[in-house]
């Protein structure tokens, strides 16, 4: 899974041969690729419209992750 850190993204979707249907525009904060974490194929294209930083979480570290987001928010 990608964390966006900076600069813009598209994802889009080939439709036929060389054409593609964008289906979004992505920015700071947002994130993509989370169907890998379960495994399953990939359904679109990502790729940078602008200079960018990505941030990955690999499929072992986001439990960890989650656990630590549950854990500061039953603390609040």
């Amino acid at each position: 899974m990608f964390v966006i850190r900076s600069g813009t993204l598209v994802v889009s979707k080939g439709v036929s041969g060389h054409v593609e249907n964008v289906l979004v525009h992505m920015k700071r904060g947002e994130f993509f690729g989370e169907m890998s974490v379960s495994r399953r194929r990939r359904s679109a294209s990502v790729r940078a419209l602008t200079d960018s930083v990505v941030l990955t979480l690999d499929r072992e570290a986001i439990p960890s992750c989650w656990r630590r987001t549950v854990t500061r928010r039953s603390a609040s």
